[in-house]
């Protein structure tokens, strides 16, 4: 079977500016890469109402995913912006499902500060945290599927050091130290580039995108990862921890 990645995050162009490098990338070496969002990003485009902004920002995922070659996007319909005021242990229970379902090997999200602490994405990154050790708990009811432990979770990330050079001090860092892995995207870059293009509603809100060049190479070019969990089980295990492959 070929080897898994989920990555969860709360809406339509969350994964791309931190991590579409790294999801193009594992999308070459012939991993499945799906990516969930919890909510369809209805109140992202102030200009429009949350029907046809639903809409469009659907679309801007659809063609971000292509660009990047890794396989359609899923949408849950959670309420965006308010994230923090969903059942919990509800949204964690149908991750789990979907998790036990889909069987991937490595899931990523955003860390507890969702980066730009925004309450959706700290939220989303509850859940998921839940639902990996929820998923690898071989004792739930009768009937489901068989456990199938996640092997790794990861945190996409950003150093501080690097949020210091760049001035963006809205951004929650990590020292350097909590840093598992760092990806070179440098030879996905036409794909990231493409796929944040995608997301055209979102790209006037960029502070990022207003950098000089050699700023805006530092941030895009390389992209961060914090590894959570690594399964113990006995067997390879490490081949199972996708990002591991990027080292």
């Amino acid at each position: 079977m070929r080897r898994k990645l989920l990555a969860v995050f709360a809406h339509p162009d969350d994964e791309f500016y931190r991590a579409g490098g790294t999801l193009a990338l594992l999308a070459e070496q012939d991993f499945q890469v799906q990516v969930l969002s919890v909510t369809q990003g209805e109140w992202g485009i102030p200009k429009l109402p949350p029907e046809k902004a639903r809409a469009k920002r659907e679309n801007e995922l659809y063609c971000a995913c292509r660009a990047l070659g890794i396989l359609p996007p899923l949408f849950w319909d959670y309420p965006d912006g308010h994230l923090d005021q969903i059942n919990e242990a509800k949204a964690v229970a149908k991750l789990t499902e979907l998790i036990r379902e889909w069987r991937p090997d490595t899931l990523l999200t955003w860390p507890p500060s969702g980066v730009s602490g925004h309450p959706d994405h700290q939220a989303v990154s509850r859940w998921t945290k839940k639902a990996f050790l929820q998923a690898a708990n071989h004792h739930y009811q009768p009937g489901r599927l068989p456990a199938h432990p996640v092997s790794s979770l990861y945190y996409l990330v950003l150093p501080q050091a690097l949020i210091d050079e760049l001035g963006l001090a809205k951004l929650h860092g990590v020292p350097e130290e909590e840093i598992t892995l760092q990806v070179d995207v440098s030879s996905a870059w036409d794909k990231k580039k493409t796929a944040i293009l995608c997301h055209e509603s979102q790209l006037a809100k960029s502070s990022v995108l207003k950098l000089m060049k050699e700023k805006r190479d530092l941030f895009f070019k390389k992209e961060y990862f914090k590894r959570i969990y690594l399964d113990p089980s006995p067997g390879d295990t490490a081949s199972k921890d996708l990002l591991a492959h990027l080292k």
